[in-house]
C-alpha cells in the first residue's frame, strides 16, 4: 500500500510538472521608468529636434527625448508646466529627422557623436509653481537603446546616476515631434 501510495503521488507530480509548465507567460511592456527602485509611470514623450550644435565633421544631430507622467504639460514654449516626474536625454543621432535605431552610449566627454548621448537627469515631484521637487539626480553611464517603427519608437533605458543608482526603463508610442532647429531649447 505504501509503495503503490509513493508511485501515485510521484506519478501526479510528473503529470502537473509536464503539463502545469507551458511557456512563460509574454512580458506585458509598459512605459515605466524604474529609478532606484521606484517605479514612474510615463504617459507621454516628447522629441525636439534641435539640429546640429557642433561644426565637428563627425558630430550628430541632437534630439532632447522628454518623458514624463500624467501630472506634467509641455507648453509650445518648451516649459514643463504642473507636478510629476521628468526624465530628460539629450541625444545624438546620425539622421536630422529621427531618432535612428540603435543603441546609444553615454558620453561624458560630450563629443556629441551620432549614438551617443551626452545628457540625462531624472526629477521626482517636479513643480514649476514652486521650483522644488522630491529628488533629482544626473546619468553618468548607461545606454538607451531606440528601435523605430513607422512614427513609433520603442525605447530600453539601462543607465546608472551620480549617486550610483540605477535608471532603468522601457517606453514604447509615437512621442510628440517638435522641430527647433532654428532655435535652441531652454536650458
Amino acid at each position: 500500500m505504501k509503495k503503490t501510495l509513493t508511485i501515485l503521488l510521484f506519478s501526479i507530480s510528473i503529470f502537473f510538472f509536464l503539463f502545469a509548465c507551458t511557456e512563460d507567460e509574454p512580458i506585458i511592456k509598459k512605459n515605466i521608468v524604474l529609478i532606484n527602485g521606484r517605479t514612474v509611470n510615463i504617459s507621454e514623450g516628447i522629441l525636439v529636434s534641435q539640429g546640429k550644435l557642433s561644426s565637428q565633421e563627425k558630430a550628430g544631430y541632437s534630439f532632447r527625448l522628454i518623458l514624463f507622467t500624467s501630472g506634467i504639460k509641455f507648453s509650445s514654449t518648451g516649459d514643463l508646466l504642473g507636478r510629476g516626474d521628468v526624465i530628460i536625454f539629450e541625444l545624438y543621432s546620425s539622421t536630422s529627422s529621427e531618432l535612428t535605431t540603435g543603441t546609444y552610449k553615454f558620453d561624458p566627454y560630450k563629443n556629441q557623436d551620432a549614438n551617443s548621448f551626452d545628457y540625462g537627469e531624472f526629477i521626482l515631484g517636479y513643480s514649476l509653481t514652486d521650483w522644488m521637487c522630491e529628488a533629482y539626480d544626473y546619468i553618468k553611464d548607461g545606454t538607451i537603446t531606440i528601435k523605430k517603427t513607422s512614427n513609433t519608437y520603442e525605447i530600453k533605458i539601462d543607465c546608472i546616476v551620480m549617486s550610483d543608482g540605477k535608471l532603468t526603463g522601457y517606453y514604447k508610442g509615437a512621442p510628440t515631434f517638435y522641430n527647433w532647429t532654428t532655435r535652441k531649447m531652454p536650458q
